[in-house]
C-alpha cells in the first residue's frame, strides 16, 4: 500500500515538474527553439 502511494506521488511530482518546466520555457520562448532543433 505504501509503495503504491509513493509511486503515485512520484508520478504527480514528475508531471508537476514537467508542466512547470514547460510553462517557464513557453514564457521564455525557448520551447519553440528546442522544438525547432529537434525537427
Amino acid at each position: 500500500m505504501a509503495m503504491q502511494t509513493g509511486v503515485g506521488l512520484s508520478k504527480i511530482l514528475i508531471l508537476a515538474g514537467a508542466g512547470y518546466t514547460g510553462t517557464v520555457l513557453l514564457k521564455n520562448g525557448k520551447l519553440s527553439d528546442i522544438l525547432g532543433e529537434l525537427q
